[in-house]
């Protein structure tokens, strides 16, 4: 269990507290009980359940790999003592991304030049998501400062859902600050609000949005990393997941980083006495801060390690002055066990004014390569901080479809925030991705600023995108703001990202009167494309024929076939996290085959014109990224690009399972994968932007053991 947990639970046991008493000091409570999340092996969450509700718990959440309950305190030892059970903790709610700034940022990234054009969100549905009913004084500004009409999706408890407003409206008007800000930008969008308890209820929230069809989520809040910090997790109830399935839906997803600059120290673990504690600077083992009585300290620390399996044991202890004692400490197991994560928390509330000091211990194990502790939930700065390293979960996802956004104030766009977090991922990845203005003057809050009101501004401007290109992907969304962001420096860095947030200027675009034109208009220009690409299709199809005619009457055998002409669907956005395709079948599989059957390389004048090519699928050629319960075939093309381009590619196939692609670094099937999507059924037209380089395009299949013939398109984008 969570060290908070095992004290909480040993008060109890030795008669210092009441049941009661004890449970009142987890944020999430009910008389003897506590709210936590039970993580387990797959397999085990039934009969896990079955023994909570047999037993006083009450269960609210559930996945394959874990349960949100409320349980009672005396019960925890027995729970995390079933079969299955991994790890016990207490839930934990978000933490607004809120700093102390004025800015306006409509004008600063140039969004009344497109309200004037007609550009205001119409036909477009905005999701703004708010953890723990946030949204106080929400109603009383409807019709004015907010939308006359929203839709809500409340969570009262953990698990407990009701479409009543009113109770999303209890803790803090922090979500009635965000919504002004998206509104502010894109007023006449349809509006989703959600104000989720616990990680569970943020992927309810997550499905409901998606099913409602909304095409932009934006959230102003981070919580505790539940990953190696390459942008993924193993735990299948983590935000970085809810991102990847918001994405997958079909939403572009955007995310405040924080504003943790100042309380994070990321680098190199560094013992030169070699005592086993970490050495902050060359002679201090002590990483000091203040707090004053009542202070609610959050810390976490992960390191260089395997999540499920850590095998290098690090605790984190507070130190006292005033006490001269140890006064919380932080002491997971990791000796290897398949249930040991490189990550401790310690949760603490000030007893009383003075000195504290944050101390790293190296228990067993090799030492980490590097290490990273934040502060959460204070307003105190640490000693020794690194300012880098300080990303929140999920704005670390590595999600192509989801934005990172930093903050710099409206008055000021060449300037950062001192606070303001930064990159790197510990993957080395560049973050943030791009940055918005600090926050606006809203009828709520004259002082809303931080990272919390940067994220609303670019949630805005996705919405006015969407408007303009219906037709694109949240990945094509993300890139087109990263395009046309200001760039501050070479970009991108892990400062600014790819610079801020600015749309273009569209002078050329008449302006329109009425949200219903402008809608048609949108939606022309969608038909528009699709029309350019079936003519360029055509033509292609045309030079394929004569070319197949006058090989057929030469007796030769014709090397290029017509292109697939389908109507282009939504492109399904990559998951950053799948090692292999999805689906199952129990088939043995083998090393992919590379000789030349397998692989065949495209010359760059080929790309320029457009090529169309019939591929089969056959079991001779295997997928260069097996998966241990089936079989994928798979076709390889190479190719070289001499500048940044973007490269359309379509793919239809016989069969009603939809391909797979991924697309590797390199000349060969063994390239590291720098973006993976497909379709589940249907035809694929997506829209890849590269760099200048050599790659291997893997053409394979969403369900294992297909075989058959698929028509390849592949070019340049005019």
């Amino acid at each position: 269990m969570d060290s908070t947990l095992n004290r909480l639970v040993e008060s109890v046991e030795q008669g210092i507290s009441s049941a009661a008493s004890a449970a009142s000091k987890t944020e999430f409570h009910s008389g003897e009980s506590v709210a936590v999340t039970l993580y387990l092996s797959e397999g085990f969450a039934e009969p896990v359940q079955d023994f909570l509700n047999r037993n006083g718990g009450d269960v609210r959440n559930s996945g394959a790999d874990y349960i949100e309950a409320y349980v009672p305190l005396t019960l925890l030892p027995q729970a995390s003592e079933q079969a299955g059970v991994l790890r016990i903790q207490p839930i934990m709610s978000p933490d607004d991304d809120q700093g102390a700034v004025i800015s306006e940022g409509v004008a600063a990234h140039n969004a009344l030049a497109w309200h004037s054009a007609g550009y205001r969100g119409e036909g477009v549905k905005v999701g703004v998501i708010d953890g723990g009913d946030d949204f106080r004084g929400f109603t009383s500004l409807m019709g004015t400062e907010l939308p006359s009409e929203v839709k809500a999706r409340c969570y009262p408890d953990i698990g407990v859902v009701t479409d009543n407003i009113e109770d999303c409206m209890t803790d803090s008007d922090h979500g009635t600050a965000v919504t002004e800000v998206v509104f502010d930008i894109a007023p006449n969008a349809a509006y989703y609000i959600a104000s989720p308890a616990s990680r569970g209820d943020t992927h309810d929230a997550v499905e409901w949005m998606v099913a409602e069809g909304v095409d932009v989520i934006g959230m102003s809040s981070g919580t505790v990393w539940d990953g190696p910090g390459d942008g993924t997790s193993p735990f299948s109830d983590s935000p970085l997941n809810a991102v990847d399935k918001a994405v997958r839906g079909g939403a572009i997803w955007t995310n405040s980083v924080g504003s943790d600059a100042r309380a994070v120290w990321f680098g190199e673990f560094s013992d030169p006495d070699s005592d086993g504690r970490h050495n902050f600077t060359d002679a201090d083992e002590c990483n000091g801060l203040e707090l004053e009585r009542g202070d609610e300290l959050r810390v976490q620390l992960r390191w260089d390690d395997i999540w499920l399996g850590a095998s290098r044991d690090l605790d984190m202890l507070l130190w006292s002055e005033s006490s001269q004692a140890y006064v919380a400490t932080s002491e997971y197991p990791q000796s290897g066990g398949g249930e040991h994560i490189p990550f401790e928390h310690i949760s603490y509330d000030a007893a009383s004014d003075g000195q504290y000091c944050l101390e790293i211990k190296h228990m067993s194990g090799a030492r980490p390569d590097w290490i990273q502790m934040l502060i959460r939930r204070s307003a105190t700065n640490l000693e020794h901080f690194t300012l880098n390293g300080s990303i929140r979960n999920p704005a670390e996802s590595r999600n192509p479809g989801m934005l990172a956004v930093g903050g710099a104030p409206w008055s000021n766009t060449d300037t950062i925030y001192y606070y303001g977090s930064r990159g790197p991922t510990p993957d080395g990845r560049i973050k943030p991705d791009i940055v918005g203005a600090n926050g606006v003057r809203t009828a709520t809050d004259d002082h809303f600023g931080g990272t919390s009101s940067a994220q609303p501004h670019i949630a805005g401007l996705a919405a006015l995108v969407r408007q303009r290109f219906p037709h694109f992907t949240p990945q094509q969304t993300a890139q087109y703001l990263k395009d046309n962001a200001d760039p501050r420096g070479e970009v991108p860095n892990n400062t600014w990202g790819y610079g801020f947030a600015k749309l273009p200027d569209i002078d050329t675009v008449t302006p329109v009167t009425g949200g219903d034109t402008q809608s048609r208009l949108g939606e022309l220009e969608r038909q528009m494309g699709m029309l350019q690409r079936l003519i360029q299709n055509l033509q292609a199809l045309i030079q394929a024929l004569t070319t197949r005619v006058d090989a057929l009457e030469g007796g030769a055998t014709p090397v290029v076939t017509p292109p697939p002409t389908p109507t282009p669907t939504p492109t399904a956005t990559p998951s950053p996290t799948p090692t292999s395709v999805p689906g199952a079948d129990p088939t043995p599989v083998t090393t992919p085959a590379t000789d030349s059957a397998c692989i065949q390389n495209i010359e760059l004048d080929s790309l320029i014109a457009g090529i169309s090519i019939v591929g089969t699928w056959t079991t001779d050629c295997l997928t260069a990224h097996p998966d241990p319960t089936g079989a994928y075939y798979a076709k390889f093309y190479t190719f070289t690009l001499d500048d940044r381009e973007d490269i359309e590619l379509i793919i239809a196939s016989a069969s009603d399972d939809g391909p797979y692609i991924y697309l590797m670094a390199g000349e060969g099937t063994d390239g590291e994968v720098e973006d993976e999507f497909g379709v589940e059924s249907g035809a694929l037209d997506a829209i890849i932007s590269l760099n200048p380089g050599s790659y291997t395009l893997e053409v394979t299949t969403w369900a294992s053991g297909i075989t058959g013939d698929f028509d390849l398109w592949l070019g340049f984008l005019d």
